[in-house]
């Protein structure tokens, strides 16, 4: 029969074996305008232009929206809990009021901190008014607070004490523009990958040493935009997966 380390072993090397291949490559782009992309630039165009005219005007808006495609599987001594595939996306607005060397995210003198970051979910659809509306929110209000803080930044300023950080709070960088792959786990076989999680997680069945096995696996895909009213203009992801043994066993 079987000991604990011998089961562990064969699976593995089972699971490894099936996900060789897919790690090896990451899967292209689908063809076609990138939706969130033409709604991050499309919106920060318009957002920009339109806040120009208010009382404290921003002078450097940055998109940030994040995806996460994810797909778990998980099976117990043969039996199989199945794939939970979930898709996730948030928008981060970074909205700065005053000027690169001093705007609203400058310091208070008394060391407050108000680093709770903003954003929001957003639709995980394709439908650019959807996307561009929840998109507008998140600038919308982050640039609210941007003014609330500028003023006690300037009110801040009026204390005279010299202050310890002298840097600008915007440093001067070069745009980058580069737009990689969006990633996917759209070319995986699930079916197949349930069928080995099944076959894998079976034998544990082989001994009575074992409590509770389970064999699970986590795939994701994460994308990552960043757009900028000073020209940058960023798309990036990776594929990531997580394989798991568990499995108490009697002394």
């Amino acid at each position: 029969m079987l000991d604990l380390r011998a089961h562990v072993r064969l699976v593995l090397g089972s699971l490894a074996l099936l996900l060789l291949p897919t790690v090896a490559h990451a899967a292209p782009a689908p063809g076609g305008e990138d939706p969130v992309l033409y709604a991050l630039d499309q919106e920060l165009a318009r957002s920009f232009s339109l806040l120009e005219v208010e009382r404290s005007a921003p002078f450097f808006i940055g998109l940030e929206a994040v995806e996460i495609e994810r797909v778990s599987i998980q099976g117990e001594e043969g039996g199989l809990q199945g794939y939970s595939p979930k898709r996730t996306r948030w928008i981060h607005a970074d909205v700065r009021i005053g000027d690169p060397k001093l705007d609203s995210s400058h310091p208070l003198r008394n060391g407050e901190w108000e680093g709770r970051r903003s954003g929001r979910r957003v639709t995980t659809g394709e439908d650019v008014s959807a996307l561009r509306h929840d998109i507008w929110k998140e600038i919308d209000g982050t640039f609210r607070k941007a003014r609330k803080r500028y003023e006690r930044v300037q009110a801040d300023r009026m204390v005279l004490v010299e202050e310890e950080q002298t840097s600008w709070d915007l440093a001067p960088v070069k745009p980058s523009q580069e737009l990689h792959d969006r990633p996917t786990l759209s070319d995986l076989d699930l079916q197949q990958l349930e069928e080995s999680i099944r076959e894998a997680s079976r034998v544990f069945t082989m001994s009575k040493k074992t409590l509770d096995p389970t064999v699970s696996l986590t795939a994701e895909a994460v994308t990552q935009w960043f757009v900028s009213s000073d020209g940058h203009r960023i798309r990036h992801g990776s594929r990531r997966f997580r394989l798991s043994v568990h499995a108490d066993t009697i002394a």
